[in-house]
């Protein structure tokens, strides 16, 4: 299933940031560059392309190579994309999970946060004041780790992609 939302451009952090994130080359054509994001507290992939079909093509190959879990019938992910300078860029974060133990914690280890693209992206969205109020960064890096795929997931999809 697919959810859509609008933005304004360049209310995510990740967009500011994604000419300074550190950026591993997985693949590169004239018209398509494929990277790996690994330092940015969350794995993920960008695709930056001016073709289209040299994006649907790669997106294509790596939804092909994400885990889909029992009794689902996608694999877990979101994807924020933006278009800038003549450029498409879409970054897709592969999912372990869709929402972190906090979620489900009862009393103070409670924190109702169940990460989306906009908190992917780099702002974090909490519905109840308590939670905003009491949620630190090393909770934000924790959630984010718990629900992105891990590193050695990460290094598997990219081998496969290198093939």
């Amino acid at each position: 299933h697919a959810h859509f939302q609008a933005g304004i451009k360049g209310f995510l952090p990740l967009e500011n940031e994604i000419n300074n994130i550190k950026k591993e080359i997985i693949l590169k054509s004239d018209e398509l560059t494929l990277y790996a994001i690994r330092q940015y507290m969350r794995n993920c992939f960008l695709l930056e392309t001016r073709d289209k079909n040299s994006a649907i093509a790669i997106f294509s190959k790596l939804y092909g190579l994400l885990e889909l879990k029992e009794g689902d019938k996608e694999p877990m992910m979101n994807i924020l994309t933006w278009y800038e300078n003549n450029i498409w860029y879409s970054v897709v974060f592969p999912r372990e999970k869709q929402r972190p133990n906090c979620f489900f914690a009862e009393g103070e280890d409670n924190i109702l946060i169940s990460p989306a693209s906009v908190d992917l992206g780099g702002v974090f969205i909490t519905p109840l004041e308590k939670d905003f109020k009491k949620i630190k960064e090393k909770d934000v890096e924790d959630i984010l780790k718990e629900i992105c795929i891990s590193d050695e997931k990460m290094q598997l999809i990219i081998d496969k992609l290198k093939m």
